[in-house]
């Protein structure tokens, strides 16, 4: 039972603990209202140290850990070959989904995530954090109605260079 006037904490889980589970767990932990309270990754040793370190109960499968039932909100950070199994459970669970980016390797992957996230009607997004940055749009600007043929390489050094940031 809740105290009138005090609102309980959103409960995170994240899914998959590699260098950006890593970063969206510690972050996520960082805010006042939530609690990132499970983490899960197929090492065990892995999803064991990023528990110890913010708190959180280890599983060896974000399945797993959606199938517990306490989660109101999940990070997925796996590869995205991986991601399928993930992200069904979860709005089956209708638990609210971030996914790392991209997220599928093919459309008809792409398409089936984000058909249960639509069926679900469950918060989700696609973690494009550069979507909206003023390089991101200057670029879009500069080959609005061209036909781009070959991209020889794009980079965005300055900001991976500060590696903290949210």
């Amino acid at each position: 039972m809740s105290t009138p006037g005090r609102q309980q904490s959103l409960r995170i889980g994240v899914g998959g603990c590699g260098r950006m589970g890593q970063k969206h767990a510690i972050n996520c932990s960082r805010i006042e209202g939530v609690k990132v309270s499970a983490v899960a990754d197929e090492d065990m040793e892995r999803a064991i140290a990023l528990a110890h370190r913010i708190g959180a109960t280890p599983y060896q499968s974000a399945e797993a850990m959606i199938a517990e039932g306490a989660l109101d909100a999940l990070v997925v950070a796996t590869p995205p070959g991986q991601r399928l199994g993930i992200v069904m459970a979860a709005t089956a669970a209708r638990v609210a989904v971030l996914a790392e980016k991209p997220i599928a390797l093919d459309m008809a992957t792409a398409q089936a995530l984000c058909g249960a996230a639509q069926k679900a009607s469950v918060v989700n997004a696609v973690g494009f954090h550069l979507r909206y940055s003023s390089l991101t749009q200057r670029a879009r600007a500069l080959i609005s109605g061209r036909r781009i043929a070959l991209v020889r390489t794009l980079t965005t050094t300055g900001y991976y260079l500060k590696m903290d940031m949210p």
